[in-house]
């Protein structure tokens, strides 16, 4: 299932999966509580066990900058993670920036690892660290 349908899906499943800033620069914005709640629906409504199996995760960054994205990119595919796109905005002057990475995941390590995301977005003057999806692995 490619990682657009994917999103799709999940978005009808949890309106809420993806914690996220706005494209503002405001810090991303994911409690440990959200997550938690999450998780639990994820288990509940879809037999998804994030904690206990590899899962597909996506972390998405804005910035006006093309170029940017495309250099923090480069850093992060350094430490495991896989470039899917950078892509325009549809709407306003930003670009999308997804990548992906295969893992497990507790509420605390997902929380540890967003508030990582959000400061290496700040450390590296990007725009915002938006947010995270999942998804199950391909079979």
């Amino acid at each position: 299932m490619n990682t657009i349908v994917r999103g799709v899906i999940l978005l009808m499943f949890f309106p809420a999966f993806i914690a996220c800033s706005d494209k503002g620069g405001h810090e991303m914005d994911s409690s440990k509580e959200q997550i938690k709640t999450i998780f639990n629906k994820m288990e509940k409504e879809t037999n998804w066990y994030p904690e206990k199996n590899d899962m597909l995760w996506g972390y998405f960054f804005t910035d006006k900058s093309k170029e940017k994205l495309g250099a923090l990119a480069t850093k992060l595919q350094k430490e495991g993670y896989q470039l899917v796109e950078i892509r325009k905005d549809e709407v306003d002057d930003y670009y999308w920036l997804h990548l992906e990475r295969i893992e497990k995941h507790s509420v605390n390590s997902l929380h540890v690892r967003n508030k990582t995301l959000d400061n290496f977005a700040k450390n590296n003057n990007i725009n915002s660290y938006d947010g995270w999806d999942v998804g199950p692995l391909k079979k």
